[in-house]
């Protein structure tokens, strides 16, 4: 999900997420969400548009259960 700035001069933000089938599994996805944001190059769709400051979001999920790491981009 990519969430862009009306003005770019402001935080634009990307959510990467995960659904895992254990809590034991959160980390390693939290992991390959930040992975996948970086390798698939997400962050290109909001430079093109001019925004400079982006942060990249990842979330792992297993029930109500969940796990929060971000990067800037």
């Amino acid at each position: 999900m990519i969430l862009e700035p009306k003005n770019i001069e402001r935080m634009g933000y990307l959510f990467e997420f995960k659904v895992v089938d254990s809590e034991g599994n959160l980390e390693k996805k939290l992991d390959d969400a930040i992975k996948q944001i970086d390798d698939k190059k997400y962050g290109t769709f909001l430079s093109k548009k001019g925004v400079k400051n982006i942060l990249g979001i990842a979330i792992a999920f297993h029930g109500k259960e969940l796990k929060v790491r971000y990067k800037e981009l």
